[in-house]
């Protein structure tokens, strides 16, 4: 393999073994169970090991980037500082723009599968059937993706961060990177998993509905028409682009758009076109994606959030803060061209956004950059 060598795996069969019925995974469904339902309670017996999955999935990412910063607040190259020694690593603008936003991201992460843990945690001490939350089989599987995802990404960071010295086996980047890789696929593919995260999503917003077809056209033609106005509006406002409050709005309103149009076009395709579902669903992956990791980042922004106003430390709160803009601004950031297409911001807002982020006085503040 090439990670996880640590754990052994090997090959079992079966030959001609009888399995008592009480000990048959197919033991729960009922004859009038239809296949999505009998599905939806054999994935939900993942929940609790794909939230474990995301902690150990953050466990290496804290590592690696905790090794490049300390790297980079030790290593010195080019420049002069005045007293003879050369400029540390962290000093230049493109290393912070590295580390930083990857360091407030998993912060971001870890608050919002905390949120999952004590969700699971209620429904289990509650005697909550799993696949019956169907809100919380959707955070999950969103953040299992994300959180994965971004471990590989960060520790490739962190990797390149640190030179030559992360190319070592000693300084552990490398074995860190070997072992995070499979995470991606453990516990179910993290796109697959994202659709997932937009059927619940979907099933959580036709159920206002009671499967009227009219009540769904109307409440997406009003809705969508609400939207566009307000989205309207905004472009005339003087809004403060750069805070917290913005972010989190942008966020629910590209979530609440997605959601509604992709619902349209599902409906336009399989009940007026009368096309088969599977290949509908497949010529709507690239919205669902889209959908499904919207809604994980405002519910990590809202958690980070929310994990700031509960610091007890009146300085830890301050860094907290701070970071919790950071992951802010960088969402907007990687968000403004779709927000532009939307009519949500301005080009002006937009170059606003950009000079937030590229400025060094985002970093300099932050105390791991000293």
């Amino acid at each position: 393999k090439s990670g996880l060598n640590g754990v052994d795996n090997g090959i079992l069969s079966f030959d001609h073994v009888r399995i008592p019925r009480e000990n048959l995974l197919s033991k729960y469904p009922v004859a009038n169970m239809s296949d999505g339902a009998r599905f939806n309670i054999t994935i939900a017996a993942l929940v609790a090991t794909r939230v474990a999955l995301c902690f150990q999935a953050i466990g290496p990412t804290k590592l690696g980037l905790e090794i490049a910063i300390k790297y980079a607040l030790q290593r010195r190259q080019f420049g002069n500082t005045g007293d003879g020694s050369e400029q540390l690593i962290m000093d230049y603008q493109t290393h912070q723009m590295r580390l930083m936003p990857k360091l407030a991201t998993v912060l971001a992460t870890t608050f919002a599968t905390r949120y999952a843990c004590q969700l699971l945690n209620d429904d289990v001490c509650g005697k909550v059937p799993l696949h019956q939350d169907r809100q919380m089989q959707a955070l999950v599987a969103g953040l299992k993706a994300y959180t994965t995802w971004e471990a590989i990404d960060t520790l490739q960071i962190c990797r390149e961060c640190c030179g030559g010295q992360g190319f070592m086996e000693v300084n552990r980047l490398a074995s860190l990177k070997r072992d995070a890789d499979v995470f991606v696929t453990f516990e179910g593919d993290n796109t697959v998993l994202l659709q997932q995260v937009a059927k619940d999503l979907l099933a959580q917003y036709s159920s206002q509905f009671g499967g009227s077809k009219l009540k769904a056209v109307i409440h997406t033609l009003s809705t969508n028409i609400k939207a566009k106005l307000q989205s309207g509006l905004k472009m005339l406002r003087n809004q403060n682009v750069t805070s917290i409050a913005y972010v989190l709005n942008a966020l629910e309103f590209k979530q609440d758009l997605l959601l509604r149009n992709l619902a349209a076009r599902l409906m336009d395709k399989v009940r007026d076109k009368r096309e088969n579902p599977l290949s509908a669903w497949n010529d709507c992956l690239d919205h669902v994606s889209a959908l499904s990791l919207a809604y994980v980042h405002q519910i990590s922004l809202k958690k980070f959030v929310e994990a700031v106003k509960r610091c007890p430390e009146k300085d830890d709160k301050v860094v907290l803060h701070q970071f919790c803009l950071m992951y802010a601004m960088h969402l907007l950031h990687g968000e403004r061209a779709w927000l532009l297409e939307q009519r949500y911001m301005t080009p002006i807002e937009s170059k606003l956004i950009r000079d937030t982020v590229s400025h060094g006085e985002l970093y300099m503040t932050l105390p791991v950059t000293k």
